[in-house]
Formats: C-alpha cells, sequence, structure tokens
C-alpha cells in the first residue's frame, strides 16, 4: 500500500489576478508594479492584451523584505569637543 503525500507548496495552483487586481491586492501603483515585473521579482503573464498577475510572487516578493527592525543601526557620530 502507497502513503498518500501531501502535495507540496510548489505543485498547489498559482492565484491569478488582473492587472488592476494585483495592484490593490499588493497595495503598490503601476510604477512599483512596472518596476517589479521588469524585475522579474514577480510574475505575470499576457494573455491577448491582459496581463495577469501570480498573487503568489507578491506574497513571496514581500515575504523577502527585510524586517523594519532587522537593518543594521547607524553609528553614532561622537561629539567635538
Amino acid at each position: 500500500m502507497k502513503a498518500i503525500r501531501k502535495p507540496s507548496e510548489e505543485s498547489r495552483p498559482h492565484r491569478w489576478a488582473t492587472r488592476r487586481e494585483a495592484m490593490s491586492y499588493g497595495r503598490m501603483g503601476s510604477t512599483k508594479m512596472n518596476e517589479l515585473l521588469q524585475s522579474g521579482r514577480i510574475y505575470a503573464k499576457k494573455d491577448g492584451r491582459k496581463v495577469i498577475v501570480c498573487l503568489d510572487s507578491i506574497d513571496r516578493y514581500y515575504a523577502a523584505l527585510p524586517d523594519v527592525g532587522s537593518a543594521s543601526p547607524k553609528p553614532q557620530q561622537q561629539a567635538a569637543a
């Protein structure tokens, strides 16, 4: 008897949205959307004139961003005596 395995994260279907819906989902404007699409940081497909964006790629983009508190602190300047 074969064991039933759970489908992995990669095997599940992608969630797709129109460009406008994706901008709303990711809370970004068209300039940022264009930048991310051009750089390949988020994934989209073209269906005729319509662009459809993978919402999972937007989630991965945000998950890869550093936390606010994780940036190294700036060195403090010493006051001249």
